[in-house]
């Protein structure tokens, strides 16, 4: 995707994340003729975007520019890196798995891409755990979004631990400030987005052995994004009207979470 079309910039590394899981797994000797072509244009695309960003006095050094990051979100924002990032890493990996000449090219990129992300999370972040999911002063986020697109998709895409003190004091201020009785994410009053982050926060807690917390996220993940039948996902509850049918099915997080 480029950054100005109205398609989310992070939509590249989560394909790269998913293509890569997959040709490790299955070792697919058609799939790497077909694609693993295309997934090295996807990754120098990302290294081309955040090469364009070092520059001398850059608050913003490395990273993504401003690109549409998900929905609702648009400028420098945590959603857009956190996944280019990761399909990077992923995509790395696989380079090495195939002894890919180009391997040390992008091992080096993403060393330097996790330098400068970690180096602006740093600048974001508050003494008492609060992770900005938005970098930028013009940055223009979705106030409906403000617990939905965060910073825990950087566990999500496996570029930082449960156990990292930034993530786990993270942890600890949406628990205090943004979780709503079960649920992690309110979008609006009894209106929850349900599915990524409980599935997050249940991994979160199970790398960090809080068991039972993390048993209560698998529950809510079960009884309230899962349908019962087939097992296809929700990512809208209502705790107040039964009949609530804001349908938008996530596929993606049924194998995820099995």
């Amino acid at each position: 995707r480029g950054t100005r079309t109205p398609n989310g910039a992070n939509t590249t590394g989560a394909a790269l994340i998913l293509a890569c899981d997959y040709l490790e797994l299955s070792d697919d000797e058609s799939f790497i003729k077909s694609y693993l072509g295309k997934m090295l244009r996807a990754g120098r695309w990302i290294i081309g975007e955040i090469r364009a960003t070092r520059t001398k006095g850059n608050p913003n050094y490395g990273i993504m520019p401003e690109c549409c990051a998900s929905d609702g979100d648009y400028g420098q924002v945590v959603f857009t890196d956190c996944w280019l990032l990761g399909g990077l890493q992923r995509l790395r990996d696989v380079l090495k798995l195939l002894n890919h000449p180009d391997y040390v090219e992008f091992a080096d990129e993403c060393r330097q891409y996790k330098h400068d992300f970690d180096a602006v999370l740093d600048r974001v972040s508050t003494p008492d755990g609060f992770i900005s999911r938005s970098f930028g002063d013009d940055s223009h986020v979705c106030n409906e979004f403000r617990f939905t697109d965060t910073c825990l998709d950087c566990v999500a895409a496996g570029v930082s631990s449960a156990k990292e003190p930034r993530m786990a004091n993270y942890l600890e201020w949406l628990e205090e400030n943004a979780f709503k009785w079960l649920f992690c994410s309110e979008v609006t009053p009894g209106i929850y987005y349900v599915g990524n982050n409980e599935l997050t926060c249940m991994k979160m807690y199970l790398e960090q052995e809080e068991w039972k917390k993390a048993w209560i996220a698998a529950f809510v993940f079960r009884r309230f994004v899962l349908t019962p039948d087939v097992h296809l996902t929700a990512e809208r509850y209502s705790a107040n009207d039964i009949g609530f049918t804001a349908w938008q099915p996530n596929g993606s997080n049924n194998g995820r979470f099995i």
